[in-house]
């Protein structure tokens, strides 16, 4: 399937939208998708999707929750939350499109399909014992397994269920709002997407779809509309410059900025907060500071370290009372502005040898904080920033077009990027400016101490990981020191990033089933025949013990362990699955107890 780069991605979960039939389109999700300007692009139906939908607000993949997918009368469907983690995990794990966020139901008929159930609603079941008690909703469990797996995604419930019974409950697990299917309008969708979810900026100004920054681009949007002073922090060349403009132009409010390592000592307080005629040497009229001429607004102050701690207590002031004292001036005025601060240093440090005032840090962290990732966190963005900076130079020097060949990327994204975004994009303008009139542009014409850093390299992975060592058996399996040593021992070819790039989940999934099998070795070493069970009754918290070395771990931790574990994987052993069967309820039960606690506690 083909995404559109120019649309936010969403999942809906829901069992009535998600369902497909062999022969037909579920109008139900067509309905949903004219009245919400969605894009369907599940490819799961049978024909063509001719809906037109004009100015569509994102486009969506459905997926029922529950198997089978295609239901008839006389087939019993099943709530399937490996599925729904599957399906996320995959979404997730795409560096290129990433869900920007997860939309679902909360109650998912379950049962066999019959003909009567069948007639209202095609392919839907007449539904099971629990399936709509508000506390054992399957929408909760999904919650949960986000939670647990996936905390930095966010998701909304939309449902014609009232939500008000089980509101506490679904915040708690992380749920940004909840729209009511009936009352709400694609505007109101619209806004939540745009709010919560992880989608790139679309003017440019912030280059960048990792999830690192994304994130950080959520949190800026909301900042933008909100009066909270925010901190921007990172480290040099990351770009805090470039969001605090994003901010303040997203906000549509007036606004001044102030680079507080460019001003003079004695120039601070009449910048600021303005001055009276005579308050100094040359100070022949009256003058409003930046605060003053903002007031309503926003005031960007960058480089705050570098601000003397006097003018610091003015700036605490201002946020604490809300007023300025213009210098030479005895008269107070009040003043409504919203500070924007950035800080290359580490303030806490600075406060600790008293060249920061503790208690405006404590201001500033009681508000927004926006921590700008490293380059060498989100690797995935030098190919766009690569691109944005070439055409950049070659359109203001009127060079010819150059193709960026995969060695110079490889080499590129190999880097730990020190100076960051402003260090790259140094190193990417040497390189074109150098190099005007060729085609291709190529490792050799990165600058010396970029190709400097690859002497020496090794190449460690570059073949199948059992082919480094030798097996320990006839069958080319290896035991668990084995692998301890194997993986001690991993590195990465730093001149085939091609070979490694993007496997992070698969990475995951596979430790994910290496977990599955030491569990289930576990489970059968610690099964004890007993009458009732000659073949061996299973004992979860012994076998959790045994793989953990710790013998003092509870039961419920072992039951949470057997859960963690076997949620992660196609449960398609036998032990595994009853190990997971039967920790489950338990898990709940614990989970149920500790709330009524909790809430007693609070009350």
């Amino acid at each position: 399937m083909n995404y559109r780069d120019d649309l936010p991605l969403i999942l809906i979960i829901d069992d009535l939208y998600g369902r497909s039939h062999a022969d037909r389109r579920n109008r139900d999700r067509v309905s949903l998708c004219i009245n919400y300007h969605l894009i369907d692009v599940t490819g799961d139906e049978a024909g063509n999707n001719t809906t037109i939908i004009n100015e569509p607000i994102a486009q969506a993949v459905f997926h029922r929750g529950q198997k089978p997918r295609i239901s008839r009368v006389g087939d019993v469907v099943k709530n399937d939350l490996d599925g729904v983690m599957e399906v996320i995990r995959k979404g997730w794990d795409d560096p290129h499109n990433p869900w920007a966020m997860v939309v679902l139901d909360l109650c998912f008929l379950t049962g066999r399909v019959t003909a009567e159930s069948n007639a209202k609603q095609l392919g839907m079941p007449e539904g099971g014992n629990g399936d709509e008690i508000p506390d054992q909703f399957f929408g909760l469990q999904i919650m949960k397994a986000i939670g647990r797996e996936f905390p930095d995604l966010p998701f909304i419930v939309l449902s014609n269920r009232s939500g008000e019974e089980i509101s506490y409950e679904y915040t708690c697990l992380g749920a940004k709002d909840f729209l009511p299917r009936d009352g709400s309008s694609p505007e109101v969708l619209e806004n939540r997407i745009w709010k919560y979810g992880l989608i790139p900026d679309k003017t440019g100004k912030i280059i960048g779809r990792s999830k690192p920054v994304l994130m950080m681009l959520s949190k800026a949007r909301n900042a933008a509309h909100s009066m909270e002073n925010v901190l921007i922090r990172g480290e040099r060349g990351t770009g805090k410059g470039d969001l605090a403009k994003f901010i303040l132009e997203l906000s549509g409010r007036k606004h001044k900025s102030v680079n507080c390592g460019a001003i003079s000592e004695n120039l601070f307080e009449s910048i600021l907060f303005g001055h009276k005629p005579g308050a100094f040497t040359d100070a022949k009229g009256k003058r409003d500071g930046y605060i003053k001429a903002v007031d309503g607004g926003n005031l960007f102050l960058d480089e705050i370290g570098k601000m003397p701690i006097m003018i610091q207590g003015g700036i605490l002031r201002t946020i604490q009372d809300r007023e300025i004292q213009p210098l030479g001036s005895d008269e107070v005025q009040k003043v409504n502005v919203r500070f924007l601060i950035a800080a290359n240093e580490d303030l806490e440090d600075l406060v600790k040898k008293e060249k920061f005032l503790p208690d405006l840090l404590d201001r500033l962290n009681d508000g927004i904080v926006i921590d700008i990732p490293p380059l060498k966190e989100r690797k995935d963005d030098i190919p766009l920033l690569v691109e944005k900076f070439v055409r950049e130079v070659e359109k203001r020097d009127g060079l010819r077009h150059h193709k960026i060949a995969p060695d110079l990327m490889d080499a590129l994204r190999a880097q730990d990027w020190p100076g960051n975004i402003r260090q790259l994009e140094s190193c990417i303008k040497k390189a074109v400016t150098s190099n005007p009139d060729v085609e291709h542009l190529v490792f050799q014409h990165l600058p010396s101490e970029i190709r400097e850093h690859f002497a020496g390299k090794t190449v460690v992975v570059s073949m199948p990981l059992t082919a480094q060592y030798k097996s320990d058996s006839q069958d080319g399996k290896i035991n668990a020191d084995t692998l301890l040593t194997l993986l001690r021992n991993v590195e990465f070819d730093y001149s085939d990033v091609t070979s490694w790039a993007g496997k992070l989940g698969k990475l995951r999934r596979a430790w994910a089933e290496v977990e599955a099998r030491y569990l289930v070795a576990a489970l059968k070493v610690t099964k004890k025949p007993t009458a009732e069970y000659p073949d061996g009754k299973m004992n979860i918290t012994a076998a959790i013990k045994l793989i953990t070395g710790d013998k003092k771990l509870s039961t419920t931790d072992a039951i949470r362990e057997v859960v963690r574990i076997g949620e992660r994987v196609e449960r398609d052993d036998d032990l595994l699955r009853k190990a997971y069967d039967d920790a489950i309820p338990r898990y709940q039960r614990r989970a149920k107890s500790a709330n009524r606690a909790k809430s007693v506690n609070n009350q």
